[in-house]
């Protein structure tokens, strides 16, 4: 009988210290996948800024150009400013190109 208790206790003690190791396994499996969920996240956070901030810097860039363009364009079509070289050496100051340098042979350069 001694000798079956002490196989029972060793059992136990085998049984016992398995789940013992098991158990923290199981939780650093879920901690590790709790640190995982936590990083995608960041990650998925951290690019929707990068990506927003992109967004912003294009859109910035494009409606500085636009009013660089209109600029430029009302500067061309200021009083007195020429827009084009005609093809005898005349310039036009045509506000807009349709007619200009229409008796000087046709436009040569636009400028």
């Amino acid at each position: 009988m001694m000798k079956s208790l002490k196989l029972s206790v060793a059992a136990l003690l085998v049984l016992f210290s398995s789940a013992a190791l098991a158990a923290p396994a199981v939780s650093t499996s879920a901690e590790t996948a709790s640190k995982i969920a936590t990083t995608v996240k960041h990650n998925a956070k951290s690019t929707k800024n990068k990506a927003h901030s992109l967004e912003k810097k294009v859109t910035k860039k494009a409606k500085n150009q636009k009013a660089a363009k209109k600029k430029n364009k009302s500067q061309l079509t200021k009083k007195g400013a020429n827009t084009a070289l005609c093809k005898d050496g005349s310039y036009s100051k045509s506000k807009s190109r349709k007619g200009a340098c229409s008796r000087h042979g046709g436009v040569a350069k636009w400028l």
